[in-house]
């Protein structure tokens, strides 16, 4: 029974480590930042992939006139 106990701290001492550590390194490394950064990026290009077929469209209109 002691055992069981002591493991049972143990895997719990050990999963509140690792998310300590892993907030550490997250903010050491700057991933949250990278991560907002990429979803930026997404937003935009998906406006740029917008505009671009608004534009194709267009031009395909342009060259069905002539």
């Amino acid at each position: 029974m002691e055992k069981l106990i002591y493991f049972i701290i143990t895997v719990g001492i050990s999963i509140g480590i690792f998310f300590l550590l892993r907030n550490f390194f997250c903010w050491y490394y700057k991933i949250n930042d990278i991560i907002n950064l990429k979803k930026q990026n997404i937003e935009l290009q998906e406006e740029n992939n917008a505009l671009l077929k608004e534009l194709v469209s267009i031009i395909k209109r342009e060259a069905q006139k002539d």
